[in-house]
């Protein structure tokens, strides 16, 4: 895929940008070590970049884990949270860069579809990288690893570890010992009241009745309910109230995706804003839910 000139032009201005600070940059320097990141910076990055890049995003960012190696910092979009697995080894460059595709993704591309490396891009990962730099992340991510280094030379007290440990073992016996002691007495009042229970049965039923195993009796057949699955629901939902509007659009964006939308008339507005956005429920269990939601608190607001 080409890339246009003038998306060209600023990826070289920030290829020069890493290089006056002495950072490798991506593909183009990989005999040079790239400099590790702090992963709690990392996220600091991530919040700071999404808020100035992003402001209508109001979602949740989930960092769900800290990776390394030949590994790409990645990210999976939901409805409203997006999950996001650094990668602190390859150095901020490609940190920068993968950061850029996330929010470009959910900004524009999700919206307008066009190309992951386009000028809008590229103008995104210029402001971002002048971000860290102007915002001192480097030297507080450097500051960081440095503590860490620092406190990993130190050496655990064995003998002070070892004594908490039984101070803990000691509180815990005496904790269980209690509890032993109660449960003794709960156990002693309930066989109490077992007894008593199988006293009343001796006086009020024979030995026949207490030593059969089956007797005779005649099922009642219940009525079997009918199966309703999710998507009729809320479909059958809508028709009943005039007020719910279901639509599941038919366009496919992907390959196999499910786009459902479920909003109340007074919600037209935050619809339309959800759709610009690409804002979706993609299953139909999850658009139910949605539905019986908006219900109860349609009900719940009337009763008050």
């Amino acid at each position: 895929m080409r890339n246009s000139k003038e998306s060209v032009d600023w990826y070289n201005k920030i290829n020069c940008l890493w290089e006056a600070q002495g950072f490798p940059i991506r593909f183009a320097s990989r005999r040079e070590a790239a400099e590790k990141v702090d992963y709690n910076i990392a996220k600091q990055v991530w919040r700071k970049a999404f808020r100035q890049e992003f402001p209508k995003f109001k979602g949740k960012l989930i960092f769900e884990k800290e990776t390394s190696g030949n590994r790409h910092t990645a990210f999976q979009k939901g409805r409203r949270l997006i999950k996001v697995w650094i990668n602190t080894s390859k150095g901020w460059s490609d940190l920068v860069h993968d950061l850029g595709h996330c929010i470009h993704y959910c900004k524009c591309r999700c919206v307008t579809g066009e190309r992951p490396h386009n000028s809008n891009h590229a103008t995104i990962e210029w402001r971002i990288t002048k971000l860290v730099f102007e915002g001192g992340y480097i030297e507080k991510s450097r500051k960081a690893i440095n503590d860490a280094t620092t406190k990993s030379g130190l050496r655990k007290n064995r003998v002070h570890t070892n004594y908490t440990k039984l101070l803990k073992r000691a509180e815990n016996l005496e904790k269980k010992k209690k509890q032993y002691e109660t449960n003794f007495k709960r156990v002693s009042s309930q066989q109490k009241e077992v007894l008593k229970k199988l006293k009343s049965y001796r006086k009020k039923y024979d030995e026949k009745q207490l030593s059969l195993t089956h007797v005779e009796f005649t099922p009642s057949k219940k009525p079997r309910k009918s199966y309703v699955s999710a998507k009729q629901f809320c479909y059958d939902s809508a028709e009943k109230y005039s007020w719910l509007n279901v639509w599941k659009d038919d366009e496919e964006i992907f390959k196999g995706e499910t786009r459902i939308y479920v909003w109340r008339d007074d919600q037209q507005e935050q619809h339309e804003e959800d759709f610009q956005h690409g804002y979706f429920i993609d299953s139909w269990g999850a658009a139910k839910k949605e539905v019986q939601r908006l219900v109860e608190e349609v009900i719940t607001g009337d009763k008050q």
